[in-house]
């Protein structure tokens, strides 16, 4: 953590931006996200993937199309809630987190690696585990200290992926493996099944609405962003300079098994 204060203080001194009360508001933050969060495994996780995943790059042809499309382009008018990526950047959480609201093990941080390689080394690679809930159980739980409305808004998500899929969310606090919810500093979560206690976080009020549980359960269930498809680029024209190196597109043939 020492490293990770010295480094928030580097970046405060070189922005001019000097300013000891937003210093002592990260702290805290980060003190927070210890409860729940190893803040160094999870910068030492993203620092790997992002030397070893290749930014999206367009050809010419389609950097010119694109060009021609944004002049023609009106902003959309969007919801005054702010967004899980907001939440998340203003936390300074998603400069931890892979695409700024999944908690990744080491494991599937190499596995993803492992899908930026050419299919000679992939024959050498690691076999990846299933990530499903086993017999399309789902369970969960929360916090003792976790408010009613965050529960509320919760179950609501649950609700969703259960009425709505093969998947019974059943809430749990005696199961092994179960997510266990919390209000912590933003809107984050595992990716799939771990077989163990995970955490799935909805900051109150910053997480506490509907569509925000449901979004980080579908994390917890096994689902990365849609806008990470293999076949994405075939029906979006996207200015991929404004796209993180963590968004690049998965392989169609992924070996990072995530689905149920």
């Amino acid at each position: 953590m020492r490293i990770l204060y010295l480094l928030l203080l580097v970046a405060c001194v070189n922005a001019s931006l000097f300013d000891w009360e937003k210093l002592n508001k990260l702290r805290k933050t980060l003190s927070k996200l210890e409860a729940h969060l190893d803040v160094d495994r999870l910068l030492a996780i993203r620092n790997r993937l992002e030397s070893h995943l290749k930014a999206p790059k367009l050809n010419p042809q389609q950097q010119a199309l694109l060009d021609q499309r944004l002049k023609s382009i009106k902003p959309a008018k969007r919801a005054k809630t702010d967004s899980i990526t907001e939440v998340n950047e203003e936390s300074g959480l998603s400069e931890i987190l892979y695409q700024g609201d999944i908690v990744l093990t080491e494991e599937q941080a190499e596995e993803l690696i492992e899908e930026q390689r050419d299919e000679r080394e992939r024959r050498q690679a690691i076999i990846p585990k299933d990530y499903k809930w086993p017999n399309n159980r789902f369970y969960f739980s929360f916090y003792s200290n976790t408010s009613e409305a965050t529960k509320a808004i919760a179950r609501k998500g649950a609700k969703f992926w259960h009425d709505n899929t093969c998947i019974d969310m059943i809430e749990n606090s005696n199961a092994r493996a179960r997510v266990a919810i919390y209000e912590g500093t933003g809107c984050s979560s595992n990716i799939g099944h771990l077989n163990r206690l995970q955490n799935l976080s909805l900051n109150n009020p910053g997480c506490t609405m509907y569509w925000k549980a449901a979004h980080e359960l579908a994390h917890a269930l096994g689902l990365h962003h849609v806008q990470a498809r293999y076949d994405r680029d075939n029906y979006l024209k996207l200015n991929l300079k404004n796209i993180p190196v963590s968004f690049a597109i998965y392989s169609q043939t992924t070996k990072f098994k995530l689905f149920f």
